[in-house]
């Protein structure tokens, strides 16, 4: 969506209210744009970065937590983090294949 695009969205859900004016539908643009790309444009790189956490870091700092609040690793632990490990390759391949075929471009 372009600009134009998401004013006319902003306009429909304000119009008939007391909120609508030009800073209110800028605000709404902008924070359309600062959700949007993320989302949209930049969603391989935010795959790929949590992939990547699951992998390397998530079992560590979860039994690192454990230690710190006295709480026993147990079987129930192991495969938590065999399934983090699962997903962040999944996540991974979801990136790779967003990068590949130009998904959300």
């Amino acid at each position: 969506m372009n600009s134009e695009d998401v004013a006319v969205l902003a306009f429909y859900h304000l119009r008939g209210t007391r909120n609508l004016s030009n800073r209110n539908v800028d605000c709404f643009i902008e924070g359309y744009k600062a959700c949007n790309d993320p989302l949209v444009h930049d969603f391989a790189k935010f795959l790929e970065r949590e992939g990547n956490y699951y992998l390397k870091e998530y079992a560590n700092r979860r039994r690192e937590s454990c230690g710190y609040s006295g709480q026993p690793l147990t079987r129930k632990h192991t495969e938590e983090f065999v399934a983090a490990e699962q997903l962040g390759t999944l996540l991974l391949k979801a990136a790779k294949l967003i990068r590949e075929y130009k998904i959300l471009n």
